[in-house]
Formats: C-alpha cells, structure tokens, sequence
C-alpha cells in the first residue's frame, strides 16, 4: 500500500506487553502465563516511532519479491534492534526471552515451516 500510495512507513516499535502477560508462541499456538482472571501486570509501556523509511527507495516494482522481502526485513531488524536496546535492563525481558527459547518456536521458523 505505500508501494502504490507513494507514502513512507513509519517502523514503530512497542515494548511493554511481553512484561505484562509473559507469552510464548510453540507450534501449539501461543501460551500466555497469567492466572484466569487476573490483569496484567502494570509495566511501563515504551512506544518508540523510528525514521520514516521509504519502500520505493528500496523496492523497484511491485513484482521484485525479492526486493520486497528484503526491504521487509530491513525494517524488521529496524524494530528488533530498537526493541533490544529499549529492553535493556527492563528484568522481566530475560525471562520472556528465556521462556521463548526453551518452549517457543521462533517466527521465522514457524514461516518456514508452513512454505
């Protein structure tokens, strides 16, 4: 849509809900560690707008998929390492991270999985 509409997007990043309901995404569906009922816990939120990018900049045509995929992940990793520097010492980041790892499936795998 920004492709065709000649608009930028704006990466934006949200940290915060990972801490106020731990989750973790198995191939099962997603587990979410919070007693029925109960609220989330109260954390600080953290929204962070990043540099305005342009898809056109990056991407020729609508039918370059593989540019397209490219430019996708660029910004991905624009948001990753925007949320890994906003998590740092924020304590309940470790666990979810460290939940994910021993009973998740990373996303990316879970893509490729389902090709």
């Amino acid at each position: 849509m920004a492709w065709i509409a000649e608009v930028p997007i704006v990466p934006v990043a949200l940290i915060g809900p990972h801490e106020s309901r731990l989750r973790i995404d198995p191939a099962s569906g997603p587990i979410v560690f919070a007693a029925p009922g109960r609220r989330p816990d109260p954390v600080p939120y953290k929204l962070t707008f990043l540099p305005p990018v342009n898809v056109r900049s990056a991407v020729s045509t609508l039918n370059d998929q593989q540019s397209l995929s490219a430019f996708c992940e660029q910004v991905r990793q624009s948001i990753q390492t925007s949320l890994d520097a906003d998590s740092a010492g924020r304590p309940l980041i470790p666990v979810a991270k460290r939940l994910q790892r021993l009973y998740g499936q990373p996303q990316r795998e879970m893509a490729l999985q389902s090709c």
